[in-house]
C-alpha cells in the first residue's frame, strides 16, 4: 500500500474499473505513479472509496487543480487481514458476553486504509476452460450481438423446462418423471412455468427442510392423493432427504398401480427430484423416465451475455446520456429475457438414480474459519469472475436474490440451488427488489433501474416494463411496505420514486443516500453520506423525519416494527425508535471493523462487520448469539437473516453466496 499525490483533473482522466481499479488511459503526467491492471485507488485524502461512483462524488467536490492524496491498494497487499479476526462487541459502553473469538486490539485506521475490492478480486479457482476469460471486458468490444454460443453439450438442445415437459408425456400412466441433480439445480421455478402453460396446479413438497418443518406423513398422504385424482403435478424436491417419505409414496403409488390406475386423472404428473441414492425406493424408479441434470453457467449464453459488453464503456456512455439531459424514464427499448436455468441434461436409465455419478468440478472454496458459532452448510458460486454485491428476498422468504458484479440476477432456494438466472444489466448489478416472484426492480452501476414482470403473452419470460435513468450509479433500491411503489437511489442526494401506475417524482434528500429499506405503508428509511438517518414519505414527496446519528457514513439499514437498526463506518450499530427518529438511540454496538450490512426479523439480528458475521437475538442484544470470523473475503453488504429456518444468507465480493445454519 502506498500514497500518491495528484491533481484532481488529472485524476478524473484515468480509467476505472466499478471498484476503482485502474484499467487504462492513465495521462502522461500520472505514468510512472499510477500502474494499469495492477494499483486500485481505495482512498482519497483519507476519504474511503470503495467504487468508482464514490470516487466520482469525492472528486466533485474537489477544483480540477487541487491536489488530493490517493491510498493506492497493490496486488502485494492483502486487504481485511492486516489484524487478527476481532469479534469483540460493547454495548451501550458495556463489552457484551459470549464472544465467538479473542477480543484482539485493532486499529480502525488500517481497516479505513484496507478497503475491499468488490470486482477484481483474484479468483482462485478458474474452471477449466476459461482461464482469465472475463477479466479483459474492453479486448472484445467488437463481439457481433447475433454471436452464438453452444448451450452445453448434446444435452443441452432443450431447455429443462421442455425435457421436463417431453418426459411428462412419454412416461407411462402410473409412472413417475426422475429429475436426478447434482446438489446445485433445483427445477422448481422451471415446474411452475410448466404448470402455468399446461393450466394445471403444481403441488410442491420439500424433503430437505428441517426435521421440525417437515409434512407429515398423514398431510402427505393427503396431499398426493388429492393430486392423483384431481389433475395436479406433483413435485418433489430433493426427495433423497427423506427415504421413509420416499417409502411412503412408493406405496401409495403401488396401491394406485395394483388398481389399474382406476382413481387416476389423466393430467396427473408425478415429478421427483433428488440426489442418487443407493436405497432409492425401486417402485418409483421402475418404468420412470429418468433425466440427470448439472448446472451449466459456465457454459451457457448467460457467459456470452455477461462479457459481451464492457463495463466501464457502457457506464460512460450511460453518464453521458444521463448528462446530456436524459429523462427520469429512459425510451431505450424494452428487453425480454427467458425464464429459464443454464443446465446441462442427460436422458439416463432409472437405474442410474441408485448410483452417484461423477461430481462435477466445481471451484475450491475459500477456507472458512470453523470455530465460530454459526456453521456454513453450503455454498454458491456462480461463473468465475462474478462477484457478488447484494442478497434480497426472492418472493417469499425461501427464494433469494443475488446481484453480482456481471450483470447478472440469480435466484436461489434457501439450499443454495440454482432456480433461474438472466442478465439484467450491461454493468455491475447493485441492488434488487421483491415485491412478488415475478415483478422486481434491479438498480445497476449503468445508471438504471429496470422494472421486470412476466409477459402477460407468455409467461416463460420475464420484460422489462419501465426503465429510469438516473444520473450515477443506482445502488439501492426497494418497494414500499405496501406495494404502492419502487423507489431507488444512489449516491446522490435524492431518492427516485416510481408509482405502479407509472409515474415518477423525486424527493430532495439531506445528503447522499447509501442504503434504504421499507418502513409502514408509504414510509421508506434510508442511511446517509453523512451519518444520517431520514425517513422518505413517498406519498407525500418529503423527507419525514431526519437526524445524524453517526460520524461516518451509514451504508446499511434495517427495520423491524417501530425498530430501525443502522451499521455505520464509524463501527457501530444504533437501534433507533422509529417514532422519535431524533431522540438518542436506544442501544449503541461497538466495534472494531466497518459494519457493512443488517437485517433482522422479529426474532434475530444478523450483521456484516468487516470480514466478520454476528447474530444476535433481538431480545438479548447485550450478548452475541453466534457468528463466525472471517467468514468471507472482502467486506459484504449482502446478508438475510430467516428465523423460521434458522438460517443466514451472505453474499460476498469473494464470489461466493454461503448458507449459516444456527
Amino acid at each position: 500500500m502506498r500514497e500518491v499525490t495528484v491533481l484532481a483533473g488529472d485524476l478524473n482522466q484515468v480509467e476505472l474499473s466499478a471498484t476503482n481499479d485502474i484499467v487504462g488511459a492513465v495521462p502522461p503526467r500520472l505514468q510512472g505513479q499510477l500502474f494499469v491492471g495492477r494499483d486500485r485507488i481505495i482512498a482519497i485524502d483519507a476519504d474511503a472509496v470503495s467504487n468508482r461512483a464514490e470516487l466520482s462524488s469525492v472528486l466533485a467536490s474537489r477544483h480540477p487543480e487541487a491536489q488530493v492524496k490517493l491510498t493506492i491498494l497493490e496486488p502485494s497487499d492483502e486487504p481485511g487481514r492486516s489484524a487478527p479476526p476481532v469479534f469483540g462487541v460493547s454495548v451501550d459502553g458495556v463489552p457484551a458476553g459470549a464472544s465467538p473469538a479473542d477480543d484482539a486490539a485493532s486499529s480502525v485506521d488500517s481497516h479505513e486504509e484496507a478497503l475491499v475490492s468488490l470486482k477484481n478480486m483474484p479468483d482462485d479457482g478458474r474452471r477449466e476452460g476459461h482461464e482469465g476469460g472475463l477479466v479483459a471486458f474492453d479486448t472484445i468490444d467488437g463481439l457481433s450481438s447475433t454471436a452464438a454460443i453452444v448451450e452445453g453439450g448434446p444435452g443441452q438442445q432443450a431447455s429443462l423446462r421442455s425435457a421436463i415437459s417431453k418426459a411428462i408425456d412419454r412416461v407411462e400412466r402410473g409412472n413417475c418423471v426422475l429429475v436426478v441433480v447434482d446438489g446445485s439445480v433445483n427445477p422448481l421455478a422451471e415446474v411452475e412455468v410448466l404448470g402455468r402453460e399446461r393450466r394445471l396446479p403444481v403441488v410442491t413438497i420439500d424433503f430437505g427442510v428441517k426435521l421440525r418443518r417437515r409434512i407429515s406423513k398423514q398431510d402427505l398422504t393427503t396431499l398426493f392423493q388429492d393430486a392423483m385424482q384431481n389433475g395436479k403435478i406433483f413435485l418433489v424436491i430433493r426427495a433423497s432427504k427423506s427415504l421413509s417419505l420416499l417409502s411412503l409414496l412408493a406405496s401409495e403409488l403401488e396401491e394406485i398401480r395394483a388398481a389399474s390406475c382406476a382413481s387416476l386423472h389423466p393430467n396427473s404428473r408425478m415429478i421427483l427430484c433428488s440426489e442418487p441414492h443407493p436405497h432409492f425406493p425401486r417402485a418409483l424408479a421402475e418404468n420412470s423416465c429418468c433425466l440427470r441434470v448439472r448446472s451449466a453457467l459456465s457454459q451457457s449464453r448467460l457467459l456470452f451475455e455477461s462479457v459481451r459488453g464492457s463495463v466501464s464503456t457502457v457506464h460512460k456512455a450511460l453518464m453521458a446520456q444521463s448528462a446530456s439531459g436524459a429523462g427520469a424514464s429512459g425510451s431505450a427499448p424494452r428487453r425480454k429475457v427467458r425464464i429459464s436455468t443454464a443446465v446441462d441434461i442427460v436422458n439416463i436409465e432409472p437405474r442410474e438414480v441408485f448410483t452417484a455419478a461423477d461430481a462435477p468440478s466445481q471451484r475450491p472454496s475459500h477456507a472458512v474459519n470453523v470455530a465460530g458459532t454459526v456453521r456454513c452448510v453450503r455454498e454458491f458460486a456462480a461463473m468465475p469472475n462474478d462477484k457478488f454485491f447484494g442478497v434480497g428476498f426472492a418472493g417469499d422468504t425461501t427464494r433469494f436474490a443475488l446481484a453480482s458484479s456481471l450483470g447478472n440476477l440469480y435466484i436461489v432456494d434457501d439450499q443454495g440451488c440454482c432456480l433461474l438466472e438472466f442478465h439484467a444489466h450491461d454493468a455491475a448489478l447493485w441492488d434488487v427488489s421483491f415485491l412478488s416472484k415475478y415483478f422486481f426492480i434491479t438498480g445497476g452501476e449503468d445508471a438504471t433501474a429496470i422494472v421486470w414482470q412476466q409477459d402477460e403473452h407468455d409467461q416463460n419470460s420475464l420484460v422489462e416494463v419501465d426503465r429510469l435513468v438516473l444520473q450515477n450509479d443506482v445502488y439501492t433500491t426497494t418497494h414500499t411496505a405496501n406495494g404502492s411503489a419502487f423507489a431507488v437511489g444512489g449516491l446522490m442526494p435524492k431518492v427516485t420514486i416510481r408509482g405502479m401506475s407509472g409515474a415518477i417524482s423525486e424527493v430532495a434528500l439531506p445528503t447522499s443516500l447509501q442504503a434504504m429499506c421499507a418502513y409502514r405503508d408509504n414510509l421508506l428509511v434510508g442511511g446517509g453520506g453523512d451519518g444520517s438517518v431520514f425517513i422518505v414519505d413517498a406519498e407525500a414527496n418529503a423527507v419525514a423525519s431526519h437526524a445524524v446519528h453517526h460520524a461516518k457514513k451509514t451504508p446499511t439499514v434495517a427495520v423491524q416494527g417501530d425498530t430501525i437498526a443502522t451499521g455505520s463506518f464509524d463501527t457501530t450499530v444504533r437501534l433507533i425508535d422509529a417514532r422519535a427518529l431524533t431522540s438518542p438511540p436506544m442501544h449503541k454496538m461497538k466495534f472494531q471493523n466497518y459494519v457493512t450490512g443488517l437485517h433482522m426479523d422479529q426474532h434475530f439480528m444478523s450483521a456484516c462487520v468487516g470480514d466478520n458475521l454476528y447474530l444476535w437475538d433481538v431480545r438479548k442484544l447485550n450478548v452475541v448469539l453466534g457468528g463466525q470470523p472471517q467468514a468471507w473475503r472482502g467486506l459484504s453488504r449482502g446478508i438475510k437473516v430467516v428465523a423460521d429456518s434458522q438460517t443466514i444468507v451472505t453474499a460476498s465480493p469473494d464470489g461466493y453466496t454461503r448458507f449459516w445454519r444456527f
